[in-house]
Parts: C-alpha cells; structure tokens; sequence
C-alpha cells in the first residue's frame, strides 16, 4: 500500500493514546478493553451511552469533550462484532 493511502487509512482509526485518560475514572480504559474481550456489546453500548450523556460536562471540566473516548469504544465494539450489518457505530 503507498504510504499516503496508509495515513489515511490510519487517520480513521481510534486508539487508546488518543484517548486521555488521565481525564477518567481508572477502571474506565480496563472496563471497556474487558467488555469487548468478553464480546459484552450490552456493556459496550453502556459505557458509550455513558460519554455521550457525560460529554458537556467532561468539557466544561477538562476543556475536552468524550468524542475521542466515544470513538474508542465503538472501535472496540466494532472489533467484538456488535454492529448490525452496515451501522459501523453505537448512536
């Protein structure tokens, strides 16, 4: 693959540095790694339903809302396979 075509293919990707998670309660990064080990999508889906509801305030405390944390775990819940076909994303 040229290497422009693998930037891009990287820029879409979320990983665990681009979250910070200094900005988080300590087990959040390990609940969430477990929840999709475990292929737990209920659990998953709770965690993201919980940054989405906690987004405004996260900025208002951190100066940074909860997109990359959001991104993260649909990233992990697309890796446990728990998007219907063609959703790609908890909403």
């Amino acid at each position: 693959m040229p290497p422009v075509l693998l930037l891009v293919a990287l820029a879409g990707c979320s990983s665990s540095e681009s979250v910070d998670w200094d900005n988080y309660p300590p087990a959040i990064h390990d609940a969430i790694d477990a929840a999709a080990e475990a292929g737990d999508c209920q659990e998953l889906q709770d965690e993201f339903a919980w940054a989405k509801d906690h987004d405004a305030s996260q900025e208002v405390s951190f100066g940074d809302g909860n997109a990359d944390l959001m991104a993260y775990i649909n990233d992990k819940a697309d890796g446990a396979g728990c998007f219907p076909e063609g959703t790609g994303e908890f909403r």
